[in-house]
């Protein structure tokens, strides 16, 4: 997956593994500047993640008013387990059909659960089991999330801040994260397998996309703790913001609280 969130950024990619701490090295090998997203062919570029629900970008800014659903969509509605909408005028038309109905709406105020994970938006997505030809409608989703651009190759996402313990240093070139799995992990941490997905190193601002490789087989869901994390870059990090584009907007990061 390949992001640009302005001119003057500087692309660069790369993952390994270091004692202690998963060290993320962006490479300096003189590639180009980039002018233009590069989207990688796993990724559909069009569409962005909330929750696992996949919602189309251009319904951000286009999208048709929940008041202006068709039959299927309130009869979707008044599907088993769907919670009551109280302000159709709130929501947006992510998807009406046959099969699906999902609707999206931002927050009034962002969700901080803490660990990075900023939710700003809310979704509903009201499924017909069988597809077009079955019969009824049952809740699929309605839950806060964070906007998140798709990563490839099955990655996950991960919430992230600026590690306390490493206080960013203007003059330094590496940037201390920490990164909090969202999936199902029983409770380990992500040591091993957190991945740069994207870097790009711009004028007033470094993003990052991180992603981290799921556990293999099943696994409970209590909270994950956060996966210290480094990343380098191709210069001192100066008076830049370091920010975290696996979520779109991009969303600048802080440090996590410290413990006592």
């Amino acid at each position: 997956m390949r992001r640009h969130p302005g001119r003057g950024g500087r692309r660069v990619a790369a993952s390994g593994a270091a004692a202690g701490l998963v060290l993320l090295a962006a490479c300096g090998d003189g590639r180009p500047l980039a002018s233009e997203p590069v989207p990688s062919p796993e990724v559909e570029p069009g569409v962005l993640v909330c929750q696992g629900v996949e919602v189309p970008r251009e319904v951000l800014t286009g999208g048709r008013s929940g008041e202006d659903l068709g039959e299927e969509g309130q009869a979707a509605l008044a599907g088993e387990e769907v919670p009551p909408v109280d302000d159709l005028a709130s929501w947006t038309v992510a998807e009406e059909s046959g099969a699906r109905l999902t609707l999206l709406r931002e927050l009034p105020e962002p969700e901080d659960l803490g660990a990075g994970d900023v939710r700003t938006h809310e979704v509903l997505a009201v499924a017909r089991p069988g597809g077009a030809e079955g019969e009824g409608w049952v809740l699929a989703s309605s839950a806060t999330c964070a906007l998140r651009v798709p990563l490839p190759g099955g990655l996950e996402p991960a919430s992230l801040t600026r590690d306390p313990a490493r206080p960013l240093d203007p003059g330094s070139d590496v940037v201390a994260l920490l990164a909090t799995e969202l999936a199902c992990a029983s409770g380990q941490d992500a040591q091993g397998r957190v991945q740069v997905v994207d870097v790009v190193q711009g004028v007033q601002a470094v993003d990052v996309v991180l992603g981290v490789e799921p556990l293999e087989g099943g696994a409970d869901c209590p909270s994950n703790p956060p996966t210290p994390v480094q990343v380098r870059l191709d210069a001192p990090l100066g008076d830049r913001e370091v920010r975290d584009a696996g979520t779109e907007p991009a969303r600048t990061l802080a440090p996590e609280p410290a413990g006592p």
